[in-house]
């Protein structure tokens, strides 16, 4: 839960338009626990968002990789 936690804290950062530090902070937690498939999805949002798309794909199939029924990815991939 504590993780949880630290999402919705770097949630907050980009919702005020921080997104470098947005960055860092998945980045960091990411090192504590590469497979936080959360964490994914919001880099993702974050490469998305700042048009770095192939890393955005490359996110996505590392939550297909980790959780291959994860319902967001089946969404995702037709759509781009």
């Amino acid at each position: 839960m504590q993780a949880m936690r630290h999402i919705n804290s770097i949630k907050k950062i980009v919702a005020d338009g921080q997104f470098e530090e947005a960055h860092s902070a998945l980045e960091n937690l990411l090192e504590m626990g590469p497979s936080n498939v959360e964490a994914i999805k919001l880099k993702a949002a974050l490469f998305a968002h700042v048009g770095r798309y192939d890393e955005e794909e490359n996110a996505w199939h590392r939550i297909i990789a980790i959780d291959n029924e994860e319902m967001v990815v089946s969404i995702y991939i037709p759509t781009r």
